[in-house]
């Protein structure tokens, strides 16, 4: 188990992998995932009330999704990593 302060090698070379990315990210790869999106939510009904966990949201692709298709009520909480991608 490691805490806040304590980083594995892999949560280091992601950390690194992705620093300062963002732009690159949001304009291939979550453009690319995007078309799954609504497919996953559906999967996953999400509804009104439903609480979202988006752990790796990168750019926010699923979070927007999540709310942008009208859920209300619905809540989310979106996680990275890398600052740059939560701006």
């Amino acid at each position: 188990m490691t805490t806040a302060t304590q980083k594995t090698g892999f949560d280091q070379a992601e950390r690194l992998k992705w620093a300062g990315r963002a732009s690159a990210y949001d304009g291939g790869l979550a453009r690319l995932c995007a078309y799954t999106v609504p497919f996953a939510l559906d999967a996953a009904e999400v509804s009104a009330n439903t609480r979202v966990l988006d752990v790796g949201t990168g750019t926010g692709a699923v979070a927007a999704a999540t709310l942008a298709r009208g859920a209300r009520g619905a809540r989310v909480t979106a996680l990275d990593a890398d600052e740059g991608m939560l701006e």
